[in-house]
């Protein structure tokens, strides 16, 4: 069996463990559907180095533990890989509890210093999950840092008083001034403390996530004796696809981002009633980004088996097959994500704007057609492309 096939079975493997049973099964006994999971994992034949490993990769190495102990399936496991694999999820387990317990006590003491400037901020992704509890264990969500949204009128000086209270950059952002930089700026992060912490400004994005109708509705979250907020649910899920799905670009460059749908997945279950679907694609359907939603919906479908009320896309098919060729090849990664990049790039190459016509000198001239052509050959031939 080729590598690539070995990683596509693991993946699908993987996707199969990780959707929700269809219903509760009697105590003591599997659920219909994990009969053939479990059969399969007793015979031993399961390639768990390959499974654990894009599990890792996608950041699913615990919502997999959970998911194996939900579905009774490491009661299947023969013994050698039951003991091998509950020992070393139980050792990530606990590093990564210890981990977000360190993260939530830093948001914790972030908050509380913010407010003493008069500032709120609005807990966003990873950070909004654990402290508003959407996550039925906090250690199974990997982050790595805390994301706050400020005023834009005061995100400067909440700035000024993070680097004045020993918080810094990395070394190759320390000559930039960031009131110079107009999208996101640095992380800042404190020698004593967990993860890194972005300051995060309305204006730093020209797309879905500066929709001020996003902002609205949030609600207020206790949190260390200090106050922030939260967004409300259907904003929230609003803001995890289009995160993804617009800001990272998924809706054009294939990827699975197991994640952030794991985040929705949540959202959806405990929050069923309170999401407002029209409001989610009305959302999208005004930023240019409807077929972006579609495909998250697609992707919501096939990682997590549920049904969001959400059109299929016009390429879905074309789609998952570049995703399967990613996770079955991932070499293949920069060169699909390099192809569509410039592929995007013609599109506005070719648009009679003066950027468009900028660019079409600076592509007619060869030595800078070259030197594309050499950053593409580079990636496929395994050497390392242009930085990202």
């Amino acid at each position: 069996m080729s590598r690539h096939t070995s990683r596509v079975n693991a993946f699908r493997f993987l996707v199969r463990c990780l959707a929700p049973s269809r219903r509760s099964p009697p105590p003591d006994s599997l659920a219909p559907e994990n009969r053939k999971l479990a059969d399969e994992v007793a015979t031993g034949r399961v390639r768990w180095e390959t499974v654990v490993e894009i599990a890792s990769e996608y950041w699913m190495t615990l919502v997999l533990y959970r998911e194996l102990r939900e579905k009774r399936l490491v009661d299947s496991l023969p013994a050698h890989d039951r003991d091998e694999l509950v020992e070393y999820f139980q050792k990530i387990h606990e590093a990564n509890g210890a981990r977000n317990r360190g993260i939530l006590e830093h948001a914790e003491e972030l908050v509380r210093m913010l407010n003493g400037i008069g500032v709120e901020p609005l807990l966003l992704k990873g950070v909004a999950h654990l402290a508003s509890g959407l996550y039925p264990d906090p250690a199974l969500r990997f982050m790595n840092d805390i994301d706050l949204l400020v005023p834009d009128d005061r995100a400067l000086e909440c700035w000024r008083l993070l680097t004045a209270a020993g918080y810094a950059t990395r070394p190759e952002y320390r000559d930039k001034r960031v009131e110079c930089v107009p999208q996101d700026w640095p992380p800042v992060e404190h020698p004593d403390r967990r993860g890194e912490v972005e300051i995060h400004r309305r204006t730093e994005w020209d797309h879905l996530l500066a929709s001020p109708s996003l902002y609205l509705d949030a609600r207020p979250l206790q949190l260390g004796g200090g106050k922030a907020w939260i967004l409300n649910p259907t904003s929230s899920l609003i803001f995890t696809l289009g995160h993804s799905y617009v800001h990272d670009v998924l809706g054009l460059r294939a990827d699975t981002p197991f994640r952030d749908l794991y985040d929705a997945t949540l959202l959806a279950r405990r929050f069923d009633r309170e999401i407002e679907w029209p409001r989610v694609r009305e959302t999208f359907g005004r930023a240019g980004e409807a077929e972006s939603l579609r495909i998250a919906g697609m992707m919501w479908r096939r990682l997590f088996s549920l049904n969001p009320p959400i059109d299929p896309p016009q390429r879905g098919w074309i789609y998952w097959q570049r995703c399967l060729l990613k996770i079955g090849s991932p070499r293949w990664g920069p060169v699909g994500d390099h192809l569509t990049q410039n592929v995007r790039a013609l599109g506005v190459a070719f648009s009679g704007t003066p950027e468009g016509k900028r660019m079409r000198k600076e592509l007619a001239t060869p030595s800078v057609f070259l030197r594309k052509l050499r950053s593409a050959a580079q990636l496929y031939g395994g050497g390392h492309g242009p930085s990202r």
